[in-house]
């Protein structure tokens, strides 16, 4: 299971999810010493979590068995590795003795009142699902109202430790990171400080190092190409002329784009062609002139790559990436010519599986692809 979007998946939430339950008869456990300040957070910012058959733990949650475990790595994962995430954790709730959640003394009570009625309803049967809609609820009221975080520190691989905090349940949020080709986002968390361990037959509560594994969900960044075509002289007897171009784009040994574009010159000058949202950061770009239209030599070449585009930012012209053609009347040739590039779009009528669905493909001829972009007539 590879996690592409940006919503993370679910069986991702259920690795290291450290959360607290009552510690009654059936677990054994002695009482939490609620004073302790020197509870710690360890992140696992690997980017690896497990899969296997699942098997139900004391704390609510679900964990594979380690007999069925297989540890497979996040895709993409790998450009956080050299990087510093900002880490936010806000104090949902104190906790006693027992393990029973409560409001806590100090701070915004704001998220423990939005949780409540399910705190008060966490048991051993509380389900990973329960706990991560817990923790997106939460998450929601810190943004929506702007409340303050009890701490905020930069974890990375080689320091990866918030320590010095006290008991009781911390909503555990991940700022969004940027990088050259993604954008990453984080599973929030809530997790108990202690966490329950069961060793051995022996039940105990964990005050350090409690671990929790980052999962990102990642969205690629896009960028734009920009096709600009000058033509020097123009041939005013024989028309209109057209210019079509083959863009292929290439990344991981696999193509993410391949497409036909044109652009038609009624006037000598210069006309410019972009692609916004189609070709991934990081791919590799070939564009290739293969119609120069009747009476137009190339001036420039006929092929052009780029090794590897940027992302485009937005608003700063410079992360645009460009290729630039240019063409001249030759002079000599009285010829005419013209292209178009044919649109087809597929559509079925129906409900998805009925046997009386009917299929079908329109067509539309395109003579300019500059002109689609801008949302124009042909």
């Amino acid at each position: 299971m590879k996690i592409r979007s940006r919503v993370p998946a679910l069986a991702a939430a259920f690795v290291l999810l450290a959360l607290t339950a009552r510690p009654d008869a059936a677990y054994g456990a002695a009482g939490i010493d609620t004073e302790r300040t020197d509870c710690s957070i360890r992140f696992d910012l690997s980017g690896n979590y497990q899969t296997g058959a699942a098997q139900e733990t004391p704390d609510g949650g679900e964990r594979p068995s380690p007999e069925d475990a297989e540890y497979v790595r996040t895709d993409g994962y790998e450009e956080l590795q050299d990087r510093s995430l900002t880490v936010e954790l806000y104090k949902a709730a104190d906790v006693d003795a027992g393990g029973r959640y409560q409001e806590p003394k100090s701070g915004d009570q704001t998220l423990y009142q939005a949780l409540k009625a399910k705190l008060e309803a966490v048991n051993a049967d509380t389900k990973a699902a329960e706990w991560l809609e817990m923790a997106r609820t939460a998450e929601e009221k810190t943004a929506g109202l702007a409340l303050p975080a009890v701490r905020t520190a930069e974890i990375s691989a080689s320091d990866a430790v918030v320590d010095g905090l006290s008991t009781g349940l911390y909503l555990v949020s991940i700022r969004e990171v940027t990088t050259e080709e993604s954008v990453y986002t984080f599973t929030p968390y809530l997790v108990s400080l202690p966490g329950y361990e069961r060793s051995g037959g022996e039940e105990s509560w964990n005050y350090t190092d409690v671990e929790v594994g980052l999962k990102a969900g990642r969205e690629p960044r896009y960028a734009k190409l920009a096709i600009e075509k000058t033509l020097k002289t123009w041939n005013e007897s024989a028309g209109g002329a057209s210019f079509v171009f083959h863009v292929k784009a290439e990344k991981d040994r696999e193509t993410v784009y391949n497409n036909v574009l044109s652009l038609l010159f009624t006037d000598a000058g210069t006309r410019r062609l972009e692609i916004s949202g189609k070709i991934p950061a990081g791919s590799s770009v070939t564009v290739t002139e293969v119609y120069s239209g009747a009476g137009y030599v190339p001036v420039s070449a006929k092929v052009q790559t780029i090794e590897r585009v940027s992302a485009y930012d937005g608003t700063d012209p410079q992360s645009v990436s460009v290729v630039r053609f240019v063409n001249d009347y030759d002079g000599r040739s009285l010829n005419t010519g013209t292209s178009v590039v044919n649109h087809f779009t597929y559509s079925v009528s129906g409900a998805e599986g009925d046997a009386d669905a009917q299929e079908s493909w329109d067509w539309k001829p395109l003579a300019d692809s500059a002109v689609q972009a801008a949302g124009g007539e042909q």
